[in-house]
C-alpha cells in the first residue's frame, strides 16, 4: 500500500498498517470509506456531481471530519 505524505511515500503492507492502527481510527476509516463509495455510487447513477467534489460534499455533512 502506498501512502503519500508531505515530505515522503511510505510502502506498508495492510497487515503492518492493521498492526499499528488503533481501533478506533479503524472504524472512523472504514465509516468514511463506505460513506465516499455510497456517494461515488449515487453521483454515477446520477449521471453527474449536484454538490461538486465529493470530499466537499461529505466534510459539510461531517462525514471527513472537516
Amino acid at each position: 500500500m502506498e501512502i503519500k505524505i508531505t515530505q515522503a511515500t511510505l510502502f506498508l503492507t495492510a497487515r503492518e498498517l492493521l498492526d499499528v492502527l488503533p481501533r478506533e481510527l479503524f472504524a472512523l476509516a472504514l465509516q468514511r470509506g463506505k460513506a465516499i463509495t455510497r456517494r461515488r455510487r449515487m453521483d454515477e447513477r446520477e449521471g453527474g456531481r449536484e454538490h461538486g467534489d465529493t470530499g466537499e460534499a461529505l466534510s459539510r455533512r461531517g462525514v471527513l471530519g472537516g
